[in-house]
Formats: structure tokens, sequence, C-alpha cells
């Protein structure tokens, strides 16, 4: 334990304990009050290793000892890096490749393409990327999803808008036939948010269950509401 009395006049340690000594008339009503919260608060205010014990004085405020650890005991410890995965992971605990994302950021920035089509991996550990096209009818890309099987698809859609002409909307699909394996279904269905949500952008969503419902038409009256 090392008392004020054991410590150099004028040294660092000396300047530093303020409180020393001073009358409370010299004190302002509010600084007391201050004051008198921060003694009562300490224990909260300090970390552990450094503890100060107040003893009350007639005229003066207090003398401070002071229990001083080893240096070493202050070395703040280096803060934890957090390993960031290459792939986003949804709660299904499948895989979002970023393949996935870095065609559609060509598709919406650069019109590379016109539409792409993800799939589940074969392992169903990721979702990746089936095909893309630029250019093509619609139909042709209707072709493509498959009867029996689930897919993810996105679609720029080029459509007039009356009164206002041409615009654009990015469009994603989410093909679910009725054929379909249930527990594929539920797995598509569980990763959808972590899809959309990894492709920025998405203006518009369709959910689809039989080709009618991906009807050129049915789905641009759907676009147009949004």
């Amino acid at each position: 334990m090392l008392s004020l009395t054991d410590i150099p006049h004028g040294s660092t340690i000396y300047n530093s304990l303020v409180f020393n000594s001073i009358p409370f008339s010299l004190l302002p009503h509010h600084s007391l009050s201050v004051l008198t919260s921060l003694i009562f608060l300490s224990p909260f205010l300090f970390p552990p290793s450094l503890i100060f014990f107040f003893f009350f004085q007639s005229s003066t405020i207090c003398t401070p000892l002071l229990f001083l650890p080893h240096p070493t005991h202050f070395t703040p410890k280096p803060p934890h890096k957090q390993r960031l995965s290459k792939n986003i992971m949804s709660k299904s605990g499948i895989n979002i490749d970023p393949a996935c994302i870095t065609v559609y950021q060509d598709l919406k920035l650069k019109k590379a393409a016109t539409y792409i089509i993800y799939k589940m991996s074969e392992d169903y550990k990721s979702v990746i990327v089936e095909s893309q096209q630029k250019g093509g009818s619609y139909d042709e890309f209707i072709a493509k999803l498959p009867k029996e099987e689930c897919r993810y698809a996105v679609y720029d859609f080029e459509f007039e808008k009356p009164g206002e002409g041409t615009r654009n909307k990015i469009c994603f699909i989410a093909w679910a036939p009725d054929e379909a394996p249930i527990k594929k279904k539920m797995v598509y269905a569980s990763t959808k948010v972590a899809m959309v949500k990894a492709l920025v952008g998405i203006q518009a969503e369709i959910q689809a269950m039989e080709k009618d419902e991906v009807k050129y038409e049915s789905v641009i009256e759907k676009v147009l509401r949004v």
C-alpha cells in the first residue's frame, strides 16, 4: 500500500493526485455534488485493477491511497479478428456462392445479361449459377425452367409504361413447381430470403408454381404494381 507521503513532492504521480488537501470551502456546490458522485460510483467507473480508497477529513476532501498493479496489467488485449467467410450463408445453412452475386452485378450495372438462372449444387450445400443469357426471347427463358425441379432466376424486364416510356425492372423469380420433391422445395423456400438479400437492388419478386404464373403478361402485370 502506497500513501501520499511516500511519493516525492512535485513528481508526476504526486501532481496527478489533485484531490489531496483541497478545502471544501473553495469548491462550488455543484462541484461537490459531482465529486461526491464520482467517489460513490468509483467502483463502477474504474477497472478492478486500480482501486481508490477515500478517507474523509474535517477540512479537506480526502487522501487517496493507491494499489498500483504491475504495468503489464494495463496492457490492452489485441482486438479479436473475426474471420469473414467468402460465401454468404442463409439460415438454412446453404451457402450462396460469390459468383452468384458477381454475375448479378454485371447484369444490373453493365447489362451483361438479360437473365440468370440459379440452382442448388449437387450436394445441396450452396447456390450456384446454372446459366445466364444476354438477349433471346422471354419464351426461351421460360423453357429453361425445369418441370420437376426448383430454381431461382433474375430477369431484367424491359417494358413500356403508359405515359412514361420504356422502363426496366429487375425481377426475382422463385420457381417451385408442384412436381418438385417437397424436401427440395423446403430448402429453396428457406434459402430465398438470404438469396434476395444478397442480390441488392431486386425490384420485384415473383413466386411461381406453374408456367402460367410466369407468363410475360402475368409478370408484367405484377411488376407494374410495384
